[in-house]
């Protein structure tokens, strides 16, 4: 995680776009969430305490479906934090994204406070029991929601497009069960303004600390459990081709060797070989697969004897032929090296393609 501090926060087109929609997202579930808890105060038995936990658990959902396409809607400090820690989010681009959060949280209390009646609440969080049993439940809440995002977010089994009422619902969850306790933060951006605005500082850190390692611990234990039961099928022989070798059958050469166990073999070439593309490896890098050391071939060098399963990657373009009795699997991807964009769009081209490989390679061992 030193990359969060060594390198200077530059901010591309691409990056202030997202962060930008993360401000937005995290402004939306703290004006929604905090607002309905300051509305309660002032307006007394307009919004009862069961209706603030629906609250909060739809804004996050409405804002992860509106959103999510455009920043991964984290919306949340520990979640991005969470996420870098287990490669799936550049640790360069962390400060950014934290910043844009709690300008995002500090500006929705902002125009709350400046279109609602004086009040003495601002939603801010506090412990009903001891700071380290606060600290406790923050973080086992905490857990659970980054344990469900990380699932239904970044492994293709998961069905993605549940994706926001899971996470809204581990929201709701959390704020019904733990919400008389701590108030359920779960989002050190969520706690921060309001307690600097209602001047409770005193226990801030037990709503910074315990969302923080919270998620820190659910995304190194999914990824754990992830990967720890490769599919078992030594007999695996498998050619990815596409033309240039360089981007999809190259991430499925990678894609497939941390899949299949050590005895399989895959390998990958195209009709016209040129080199592997650089963001082809930083898009599985983002993952813990490295293919800086894989090189583009000829399909002419690949040995028959060494194959069983041809799969080709072609979309738009002729696919190489490979002759010779062998089980021919075709997958019609885009070839993401031919988007155009600045160059976080065109890498997140190769994530939406590499995502699609790693779900059509666990649907071919189903």
């Amino acid at each position: 995680m030193g990359g969060i501090i060594s390198k200077p926060l530059l901010i591309g087109p691409g990056l202030l776009k997202k962060s930008m929609a993360e401000a937005i997202g995290t402004f939306t579930i703290v004006f929604a969430g905090c607002g309905s808890v300051m509305v309660a105060e002032r307006f007394p038995g307009s919004i009862s305490p069961a209706e603030i936990a629906v609250i909060f658990g739809l804004a996050v959902a409405v804002m992860v479906y509106a959103l999510g396409h455009i920043s991964g809607a984290h919306f949340n400090p520990a979640v991005t934090l969470a996420f870098a820690a287990a490669r799936h989010f550049p640790a360069r681009e962390v400060m950014v994204y934290w910043i844009f959060q709690i300008a995002g949280s500090f500006g929705a209390i902002g125009v709350l406070t400046a279109i609602l009646p004086p009040g003495k609440f601002y939603g801010a969080t506090t412990p009903s029991v001891f700071p380290l049993q606060a600290l406790g439940w923050e973080f086992i809440l905490t857990f659970f929601l980054m344990f469900v995002i990380v699932a239904v977010a970044t492994d293709t089994r998961a069905v993605g497009t549940m994706a926001g009422a899971a996470i809204g619902a581990v929201v709701m969850l959390g704020a019904f069960v733990g919400g008389p306790v701590t108030g359920a933060s779960m989002n050190p951006a969520r706690s921060l303004a309001p307690a600097v605005f209602e001047g409770r500082m005193d226990v801030i850190w037990i709503y910074l600390l315990g969302p923080m390692m919270g998620a820190l611990g659910a995304a190194l234990l999914y990824e754990y459990l992830r990967h720890s039961d490769p599919v078992k099928d030594p007999g695996k022989k498998i050619l990815f081709l596409c033309v240039a070798n360089s981007a999809r059958s190259q991430m499925a050469e990678g894609l497939a060797k941390k899949f299949f166990s050590a005895g399989a073999l895959i390998q990958s070439a195209g009709s016209r070989p040129s080199r592997v593309n650089p963001l082809a490896v930083r898009a599985l890098a983002e993952i813990d697969i490295d293919i800086s050391r894989q090189r583009s071939k000829s399909v002419s060098r690949i040995d028959p004897s060494t194959v069983k399963t041809v799969i080709t990657l072609c979309a738009e373009e002729v696919c190489p032929v490979y002759l010779g009795k062998f089980e021919r699997i075709h997958w019609p991807l885009p070839d993401p090296a031919g988007q155009s964009g600045t160059e976080e769009e065109q890498l997140q081209k190769f994530r939406e393609v590499r995502d699609e490989i790693s779900r059509r390679l666990k649907t071919l061992t189903a």
